[in-house]
């Protein structure tokens, strides 16, 4: 990659910094007296007025803006490498959530996330009819993997174990990729 290749994405962030959540504001909503009012800071942010939500309805507005914000980022090709970063690890969470909810024949799709790569009805498909041909390799072995081990052992941590592995590789063969050091210490973002 170039750094002329970020020109446009650079100049782009510069324009929209005056509406993105700084450390002044969050200050300011840290210091307000409650929900309701923190919550009305995030308006100038561009957010709805999520006073008098529910969590639920936050966290959906919360990852709907998510994805908004990484399917423009990705109409940019020279970046994806990059935004995969932090879109890999819903793609993780996903197959978890998937596998869990088989475990315990509970309903859990509404933690299913529309942040990661790949779309959640390609994900579901690709879990409930075994044809894992279009998911990426790494999440098509931790799938498969993790499936097996939760029908051997009924021990859904040890599958969960297996699925970050399955993340952790590929962070880190992406990291590799793109030449960066610190990039596998960015999981937590």
């Amino acid at each position: 990659m170039k750094d002329t290749d970020f020109l446009f994405l650079t100049t782009m962030l510069r324009a929209r910094e005056t509406g993105m959540l700084r450390e002044d504001r969050i200050n300011r909503m840290l210091d307000s007296p409650g929900f309701d009012e923190a919550a009305k800071f995030l308006i100038e942010c561009g957010y709805p007025d999520m006073s008098g939500m529910n969590m639920t309805q936050i966290e959906n507005i919360l990852q709907e803006r998510r994805a908004d914000i990484f399917g423009e980022l990705s109409a940019y090709g020279y970046a994806l490498d990059l935004l995969n970063l932090f879109r890999i690890k819903y793609d993780y969470h996903n197959v978890k959530v998937l596998i869990k909810s088989s475990g315990d024949g509970s309903d859990t799709s509404y933690l299913l996330s529309v942040s990661g790569r790949i779309h959640i009805t390609v994900l579901t498909d690709a879990y409930s009819t075994g044809q894992r041909g279009d998911l990426p390799a790494h999440v098509a072995e931790a799938m498969a993997s993790a499936v097996g081990i939760l029908s051997r052992t009924g021990n859904p941590q040890l599958s969960d174990i297996e699925i970050d592995k399955a993340y952790f590789r590929e962070i880190t063969e992406l990291a590799k990729r793109l030449n960066e050091a610190f990039i596998p210490t960015m999981s937590n973002f």
